[in-house]
């Protein structure tokens, strides 16, 4: 009885994370999650993106995202100021800001 128990609490934890992984990946889709790295004539720049924020230069803002097909915008939540970064590929996405292009790759 116990053992019957225990492997269906089992069961149903990995299929409750299939549902929630299978929704992260098709419906909540973000390109962007993950750590990037881009080589500027300022030298090397990296950013994080996680779900809810982004982390560069030393610092961690809350943002929320607007994905769509090709681009996604990121808006800072604290000052509400968004920023577009193209999906070149699913390595390779690039942003502009002030006239100048950087390139950025996945860091694996």
């Amino acid at each position: 009885m116990l053992l019957n128990l225990l492997a269906s609490a089992l069961v149903i934890f990995f299929v409750a994370f299939g549902i929630k992984y299978a929704i992260d990946h098709t419906i909540n889709y973000n390109p962007l999650l993950g750590k990037w790295r881009a080589q500027t004539a300022l030298g090397i720049m990296e950013i994080e993106f996680d779900r809810s924020s982004i982390s560069s230069f030393g610092t961690k803002n809350p943002v929320t995202y607007d994905v769509s097909e090709n681009k996604v915008i990121v808006i800072d939540d604290t000052i509400k100021v968004g920023n577009t970064y193209k999906i070149v590929d699913e390595n390779t996405i690039s942003t502009e800001i002030g006239g100048f292009k950087t390139v950025y790759k996945r860091v694996k």
